[in-house]
């Protein structure tokens, strides 16, 4: 044999080798993204609900408009499991707003959502926090807003509004401009670590911005200012609680605020969330310019849950809840052009009737109106309705006891289980997108 035929068989062994090695690492990657989903999603849980329709749990949306939000996704999921180098100074956030009625305000569906977010793609932190109890009405577990003062609210649903709501949907405006607000997140085990160190208030342009003690602040106590709608406080260090004084300085009498955002300075998913009981498309386009305000949290992707209570009506007109989409939608597209905004359609549930609670067939023609605006203005839709069971989905949730009392809310369960599978649908698009990016 002579030395140039020894010569190409030994390139076309190392030429093998090398195949084998790479095809092993190629079945190791993807066993371990596959082990890494399964780690985060109970699916033998899921599949225990054979009315779930999960077969094509996925976002339904044009591949290039998800494609940036897959990218961030990825960049994250590469920092988390160390196959990319990032400087110590870089903190790299994927912001998601996700906004809605009394299904979100009550924040166990969108905890869940954010918990197996965060644990697949790293925590920026708690996010957007309203003052709830102080308007009021009833707050997720989570966290809690206290004052030392008296406190009257505005909500979008209200009728005649006793003064202007902001971006969360509603405004708690105070008697006395001496106060302070107490911000307190509470540990749990079953969710990330919500400890802050930035905390952002969101109040009416003449309100005082929001200081705290100056032992506790990068800046001695002065707040970032450079809007008026907001002010910003850097911490020295993470807490899980602190309590916030209006400036002395500048500021006007009964001064109004709207929410809180809570981060990190960890990389990370940072899923905000705000939800009105009763709220409509309608009651959000209300809030005029003050919904623009929600750029602020530069949210990449926006999440849109309603067409319950459209539904709850006697009757229901298709043309006037499209135009009323149209509203909301038009002015959060203005005012956050390069996100991805994603409606969902509503769970069928029941209504009253003189033969007891009866399946709500308005729930259909909601979920029907809600996906045809989303497809034939190309914006990203999850079928919440079909994936849950369609037009058999309240009996088989109600049988399954994931449902309230009321037959139109759930109890923990079934809000869990609807955070799951949206989680679910959000994951199979995303690894969709990297299986056909690899092709």
């Amino acid at each position: 044999m002579t030395l140039a035929s020894k010569l190409r068989i030994s390139f076309l062994s190392l030429t093998l080798s090398w195949l084998v090695v790479a095809a092993g690492c190629s079945v190791s990657a993807a066993s371990s993204e596959r082990a890494k989903s399964e780690s985060v999603i109970d699916t033998a849980y899921l599949a225990s609900f054979e009315f779930l329709r999960r077969a094509d749990n996925r976002i339904e949306a044009p591949d290039s408009l998800l494609r940036p939000l897959f990218e961030h996704l990825e960049r994250l999921e590469k920092h988390r499991s160390d196959t990319v180098s990032y400087s110590d100074s870089l903190v790299d956030k994927l912001s998601i707003l996700h906004m809605g009625d009394s299904h979100i305000q009550a924040g166990i569906f969108t905890q869940q959502v954010r918990g197996m977010m965060q644990r697949m793609f790293g925590n920026g932190g708690r996010g957007l926090i309203t003052p709830l109890k102080l308007a009021h009405t009833n707050e997720p577990q989570d966290y809690s807003i206290l004052s030392s003062a008296e406190w009257e609210c505005a909500k979008c649903t209200d009728r005649e509004p006793l003064f202007q709501p902001g971006m969360t949907g509603l405004s708690i405006r105070s008697k006395d401009n001496d106060f302070d607000i107490l911000i307190r997140e509470y540990p749990n085990p079953e969710r990330p670590d919500y400890s802050f160190c930035t905390v952002t208030a969101y109040h009416s342009p003449s309100a005082p911005p929001i200081e705290c003690d100056d032992t506790l602040t990068v800046g001695m106590g002065c707040p970032d200012t450079s809007k008026l709608w907001c002010s910003r406080v850097d911490l020295t260090e993470c807490v899980d609680s602190i309590r916030l004084r209006p400036s002395r300085e500048k500021g006007s009498d009964n001064p109004e605020y709207w929410g809180f955002s809570l981060e990190n300075d960890e990389s990370g998913v940072i899923y905000h969330s705000t939800g009105i009981n009763g709220a409509c498309y309608l009651h959000y386009s209300r809030l005029g310019e003050r919904l623009k305000c929600l750029s602020d949290l530069a949210p990449e992707l926006i999440i849109i849950s309603m067409g319950t209570n459209e539904s709850s009506t006697a009757t229901f007109h298709e043309e006037q809840f499209t135009k009323q989409i149209d509203g909301m939608v038009t002015m959060i597209k203005a005012a956050n052009p390069d996100a991805v905004i994603m409606l969902t359609t509503p769970v069928q549930n029941f209504r009253r009737s003189d033969r007891g609670h009866i399946p709500n067939t308005n729930t259909v023609k909601a979920r029907n109106t809600i996906a045809a605006y989303a497809r034939q203005n190309g914006l990203a839709l999850w079928d919440m309705f079909e994936v849950c069971g369609g037009e058999d989905a309240a009996v088989a949730w109600n049988k399954a006891t994931l449902m309230a009392r009321d037959k139109i809310h759930y109890n923990e369960k079934g809000y869990k289980l609807k955070g799951m599978l949206l989680f679910e649908a959000i994951l199979n698009s995303y690894e969709k997108y990297k299986a056909q990016r690899e092709q």
